[in-house]
């Protein structure tokens, strides 16, 4: 009996438990494992033990003791199996019992402790792992919200100058900032929604009256090219009388209707150069006049561009004196502000100049 019970408990303790030791789940299971072969071991001790005594042969009568009699013949079998101390068997038992209701205990508690310990660290785990996959997802999300927002105020300031069809292409930096607030929108918390929104619903309301501004400087643009193609058409007229009059130079009548034809024209030709002149004009005024305007409607979003600043850091950990870089950015803009404004007065003195050198009058005014 003692040598199945030693070679129960070799096999016993010397197969690996089943689990991975680098995993939390797997650390549980092993610490599980590991009690409940303790809690074995135990068992199989004890019942060994009883099973020991309980196999022991009956002690000698050595005091000379007459036996006694039997009624049948199994008394003497009996006999052979009840030993003469029972309170070893009794002992034994109940160590046994007591060993067996502390190993289980114990293994209870040990395994109650490993489970909350290893649930609370997963819980921190799965916590810790969601916080770093929010902070990676708003990371892609910010960094192209702040470049679409800068391309987006450059292209509202530079609306005045250009061409109809960047409005209406999918390269547009309105449409892809539409786009980045949209996916903002899913993942920001209020505090980011709120001062980016603002922010966008200013510049997109800056954006529409500038547009619409925009469409009148459009409109003087075609009407001043439909007066240049009308003036080149006139001049190359000019050109065919000219030619046609030296041709006929040597008939008086058909060369004198030439010239008076050719004088209509050119007389006509010139209110087209006075024309276009004035269109000229008109227009670079009204471009110089809208360059200024949205300067001025572009200043007060700089204000809602700075708290979705500070709000996008703060949710990122990027900590920042927020009284520094409000004085910071204030004092930057206002230098933007001037060097644009002056530039803004020193072109729009050279556009006049121009004019001036080709014969405008600086105060003349016309019609479309």
């Amino acid at each position: 009996m003692g040598f199945w019970a030693l070679k129960a408990l070799d096999n016993l303790f010397q197969s690996k438990p089943v689990g991975d030791k680098n995993d939390g789940a797997g650390k549980a299971r092993v610490a599980q494992t590991t009690a409940l072969r303790s809690v074995v071991a135990v068992v199989i001790l004890t019942f060994t033990m009883v099973a020991g005594i309980g196999a022991m042969p009956p002690a000698t009568n050595t005091q000379g003791t007459v036996p006694v009699a039997h009624s049948s013949s199994t008394a003497p079998r009996a006999q052979s199996w009840i030993p003469e101390k029972p309170d070893s068997i009794y002992a034994a038992l109940v160590g046994g019992l007591i060993g067996l209701v502390a190993g289980l205990s114990g293994a209870m508690l040990t395994n109650r402790h490993a489970l909350k310990r290893q649930q609370a660290q997963l819980t921190h785990e799965k916590d810790q792992n969601e916080k770093e996959r929010q902070h990676a997802l708003r990371r892609e999300i910010y960094l192209p919200l702040a470049e679409a927002v800068s391309a987006a105020g450059m292209f509202v300031m530079q609306t005045p100058t250009l061409a109809l069809e960047a409005f209406s292409s999918p390269e547009n930096p309105m449409m892809k900032l539409d786009r980045q607030v949209g996916k903002l929108n899913l993942i920001a918390s209020r505090e980011v929604i709120e001062p980016v929104n603002v922010g966008y619903t200013s510049l997109q309301k800056c954006y529409m009256l500038v547009l619409s501004e925009r469409y009148l400087i459009e409109k003087a643009r075609i009407a001043l090219s439909g007066v240049i193609s009308s003036g080149e058409r006139c001049r190359s007229q000019m050109d065919g009388l000219k030619q046609r009059a030296d041709a006929a130079f040597g008939n008086a009548t058909l060369h004198q209707n030439l010239l008076l034809e050719m004088a209509e024209t050119g007389k006509r030709w010139e209110q087209l150069i006075q024309q276009q002149r004035l269109l000229s004009k008109k227009k670079s005024d009204m471009e110089f006049e809208l360059l200024e305007r949205a300067r001025i409607e572009f200043k007060p979003l700089r204000t809602h561009a700075l708290q979705s600043l500070l709000a996008i850091r703060h949710e990122l950990n990027f900590s920042i004196d927020k009284r520094w870089l409000a004085e910071f950015m204030e004092a930057n803009v206002n230098q933007l502000d001037a060097a644009a404004k002056d530039h803004g007065e020193k072109a729009r003195l050279m556009v006049q100049q121009l004019f001036i050198e080709a014969g405008f009058p600086p105060n003349a005014e016309g019609n479309e």
